[in-house]
């Protein structure tokens, strides 16, 4: 092959290999039926705050709240590695240790509240929340947060 007509069709192969999103094996389908795998997990411990009825978390650009009455907010920047898509979720999950989340117990599962797809190696502000269901005697106990980032598709 000639070296013009090599440097006509690499920009053509390359913008190709970029376009295509092939389906892989750890790929969420339309159901939704493929599990997606835990990329980060960050644990925090939670403070209360004025008041009483909330407790705070945050470590770098991450941050968020746990009411008493089950409601929640995370916000933090998460970073895509792939030029090929991916779509990630955020969430939290309580825990409670007497020493101080050096091992804590974990409540519950972790609940998620953001999911945003991304690509060709962007870091996204995941800013969501939810609540939590059982949470006035989980409230009580828990000390520590966990900070859950989950990912399907190219990771």
């Amino acid at each position: 092959m000639s070296k013009k007509r090599t440097r006509l069709l690499l920009p053509l192969v390359l913008l190709t290999g970029c376009a295509v999103d092939t389906p892989r094996e750890d790929a969420t389908t339309e159901a939704g039926d493929s599990p997606a795998r835990v990329v980060n997990l960050l644990e925090l411990p939670l403070k209360p705050a004025a008041g009483g009825s909330e407790k705070t978390f945050s470590m770098g650009e991450t941050r968020g709240s746990v009411a008493a009455s089950g409601d929640w907010q995370v916000r933090t920047a998460v970073a895509h590695g792939q030029v090929r898509c991916a779509t990630y979720e955020v969430g939290i999950q309580l825990g409670a240790d007497p020493q101080g989340c050096i091992q804590p117990q974990w409540l519950a599962e972790p609940v998620y509240g953001t999911r945003q797809r991304q690509c060709n190696s962007a870091t996204l502000i995941h800013n969501g929340g939810g609540n939590l269901p059982n949470t006035p005697p989980e409230f009580r106990r828990a000390n520590c947060v966990r900070v859950v980032t989950r990912c399907s598709g190219a990771c």
